[in-house]
C-alpha cells in the first residue's frame, strides 16, 4: 500500500500500537478492514485518541462477526489460524466512546463503516494505553 502515497504525503509504517507522533498531531485516522489484525485494537485505538488533534475523525471499515459475510470471514479467518480480534460495532463504538469519541456507524451484510470525531477537551492522558 505504501507505494501508492502519492508525493507530499508523509507515509509511516509502524504498529498501530505503537505510533511514534507527538499527541494532537494528526488530522484523520482511516483504518480498513484492518483493525481485527490488531495486535491489541484497544491500545491502537487509545494510542489513535492520543495522536488526532481535537475534531480530528476516524474512520473504520471492517467486518462484523456477528452477521452476513463478517461471520464467513471470521470463521475463514479462524479457519487459517489468524488471530480472533473482530470487533462487534456497537461494542467499538462504545470503546471509542469511553476514549472521548462521539459518532456512528452503518452496516450492511456483516460489514460496517464507523466514522467517530474527537470530542474538543478530550483530555490526552485518559487516551494513553493502558
Amino acid at each position: 500500500m505504501l507505494r501508492h502515497v502519492p508525493p507530499g504525503v508523509r507515509a509511516l509504517r509502524s504498529h498501530a500500537e505503537e505510533l511514534d507522533l507527538p499527541p494532537g498531531s494528526v488530522r484523520a485516522v482511516l483504518v480498513g478492514e484492518a483493525l481485527h489484525h490488531f495486535h491489541d485494537p484497544g491500545a491502537a485505538l487509545a494510542r489513535v485518541a492520543r495522536i488526532l488533534e481535537p475534531g480530528g475523525l476516524l474512520w473504520i471499515y471492517d467486518f462484523n462477526p456477528r452477521e452476513g459475510v463478517g461471520r464467513w470471514v471470521y470463521w475463514g479467518e479462524r479457519l487459517l489460524g489468524e488471530p480472533e480480534r473482530f470487533v462487534p460495532p456497537g461494542r467499538l463504538l462504545e470503546q471509542l466512546e469511553a476514549l472521548g469519541f462521539a459518532g456512528g456507524y452503518r452496516a450492511r451484510n456483516g460489514r460496517y463503516v464507523l466514522t467517530a470525531r474527537l470530542r474538543a477537551g478530550t483530555r490526552r492522558a485518559a487516551a494513553r494505553p493502558a
